[in-house]
């Protein structure tokens, strides 16, 4: 927990705290890949729609963050907390460069009072038929805040830099089209 982690700093503990944003890229499309998972149940038809889509997000690209790791145990400063925050835009931006990409419509908007209930009974059916829910309520709070975050620290220090929200996302559907080609 971040108190924790503050409490052991200032007990002398050599601790650098990374926070990323929205962490996203090619890879298996779970709850941890948020993004990547959106994308390909779009792509699968499989998406009913947006839940927050005007909410501001932090796309930080999974390889960005990695890497800014990498570069903390290398150079950075213990005590210090490194922000790794990505390209700053609407939720639904992803799914304008996906438009463009594949020619496939946007999804649907989905308010957030309808989408409550949702979440409940997914996790309710999920308890009782022993498998994973798809619409969590904690995916939701995720889904109806905005998540702005900064990196002028990182990049600074760590040598953070950010890949475009333009290019994570063509690498994303990159992936689940080739997946979809060897499958």
């Amino acid at each position: 927990a971040v108190c924790d982690a503050d409490a052991a700093v200032r007990q002398g503990a050599p601790l650098i705290r990374l926070y990323p944003g929205i962490v996203y890229g090619p890879g298996a499309a779970t709850e941890g890949n948020l993004v990547g998972r959106m994308v390909a149940d779009h792509l699968a038809g499989r998406l009913p729609g947006v839940i927050g889509g005007h909410r501001i997000w932090s796309f930080s690209f999974v390889e960005d963050v990695a890497a800014a790791h990498v570069a903390a145990l290398q150079a950075g400063t213990p005590g210090a907390r490194y922000l790794l925050g990505g390209e700053d835009a609407p939720q639904m931006r992803v799914f304008d460069i996906v438009r463009r990409l594949t020619g496939r419509p946007q999804p649907r908007r989905i308010p957030g009072w309808l989408a409550s209930p949702a979440a409940l009974a997914d996790e309710l059916r999920a308890e009782w038929f022993r498998r994973a829910a798809v619409l969590t309520t904690g995916t939701l709070e995720i889904l109806l805040r905005d998540w702005p975050l900064g990196h002028a620290r990182a990049a600074e220090d760590l040598g953070y830099r950010i890949t475009p929200l333009e290019e994570g996302v063509a690498r994303v559907v990159q992936a689940i089209l080739a997946a979809k080609a060897a499958a």
